[in-house]
């Protein structure tokens, strides 16, 4: 199975990405933790930044 960002959703994970990226971690695999959850009204997107228990929902299911 393959989950895609796209439009709307890409444009918000990127801008997480900027306002968490000074955060320290060396690899870039170690700073974001993205997950999806797949419901019966559509996919859930998460990112988590990794030094942080913070996070950001990319749609209307948004919790974080």
């Amino acid at each position: 199975m393959e989950f895609k960002l796209e439009g709307q959703e890409l444009n918000k994970a990127k801008e997480f990405e900027e306002k968490h990226w000074s955060c320290g971690h060396p690899a870039t695999g170690e700073r974001f933790t993205y997950s999806f959850s797949r419901t019966g009204l559509g996919t859930i997107t998460l990112i988590r930044c990794n030094c942080y228990k913070n996070g950001k929902g990319f749609n209307e299911y948004d919790s974080w």
